[in-house]
């Protein structure tokens, strides 16, 4: 199954210098491609830096260091679904782009979805590709909302967004 809602990002490496700033919008720098149970303890993983953002009221941008995934197609592996459920956050988003490549969430390991939204968190995807052969990408569930922008989902034999 192929649904492009569209892609961006690339690199090897495994850690840079994690940052988190504030300007127009708060951004927090994912500067390992390793999934959680595999990352150095002084990394900035996808996991930790969506724990950052859920901890935080404001609405955040999560976006990836072009340092370590700046060239090629980077693929982060996922351990398990990201889980939005804090109807308390706000409204963040993982931004996938970058000036090469593409970022894909792996969510081979993933058993329901790769992304599963609800009891009235808020989530925004946008410009990055979420594959692997999960029954949905993206399930959508209890008041929860999900944003997608520029995604293509890849790899699964079940409805794109449930």
């Amino acid at each position: 199954m192929g649904l492009a809602l569209a892609p961006t990002a690339g690199a090897p490496s495994d850690s840079a210098t994690r940052t988190q700033h504030a300007g127009r919008d708060n951004s927090i720098v994912v500067d390992c491609r390793r999934p959680e149970s595999k990352a150095p303890a002084d990394a900035f993983t996808l996991q930790r830096a969506l724990a950052a953002a859920a901890a935080d009221l404001r609405d955040n941008v999560i976006r990836f260091d072009p340092a370590v995934f700046g060239t090629g197609e980077a693929p982060i592996e996922l351990d398990s679904p990201i889980r939005i459920d804090d109807p308390t956050a706000g409204n963040d988003c993982i931004d996938g782009s970058l000036s090469a490549g593409e970022i894909t969430l792996d969510a081979t390991r993933c058993s329901e979805a790769a992304v599963i939204g609800g009891g009235r968190g808020q989530l925004t995807l946008r410009r990055l590709t979420i594959a692997g052969p999960v029954p949905r990408p993206l399930l959508v569930k209890q008041d929860g909302r999900i944003q997608v922008e520029r995604v293509t989902l890849r790899g699964s034999d079940g409805p794109g967004i449930t």
